[in-house]
């Protein structure tokens, strides 16, 4: 089917530059959050194996230390917010993953997330 297909993030992190490259395909939330502000990345249209009109993009981000990434499938809403979580303890990745899903996940798809703290 046309709608069907896989979506796939990588993200390549070099602590000694403090900076990170990533290459999102399909319908991937990829967002990188710094001192209360979220940005969202920028991802490349299609589906891996089918429906791919462009060349797949890898784009390049400096970051500072205490930063979060966060990658989700369409599994999850995106309408979540990381300023709705105040009290979570942002160095515990796990904890605010978890939180994502059960606020946000659908139960009718699966859903995978990956939570990060840049060092």
């Amino acid at each position: 089917m046309h709608s069907r297909g896989a979506v796939a993030g990588i993200v390549q992190i070099d602590t000694i530059k403090k900076e990170f490259e990533y290459s999102v395909v399909g319908n991937i939330d990829f967002r990188y959050i710094t001192n209360g502000k979220t940005e969202r990345m920028i991802s490349t249209n299609g589906l891996l194996g089918a429906c791919m009109n462009s060349i797949i993009k890898t784009q390049r981000k400096s970051y500072e230390k205490g930063s979060i990434i966060t990658m989700c499938t369409d599994g999850i809403i995106n309408k979540w917010d990381f300023s709705s979580y105040p009290n979570v303890d942002s160095s515990k990745p796990s904890v605010l993953s978890n939180l994502i899903i059960r606020d946000y996940g659908r139960n009718n798809d699966d859903a995978t997330i990956l939570v990060a703290i840049l060092e």
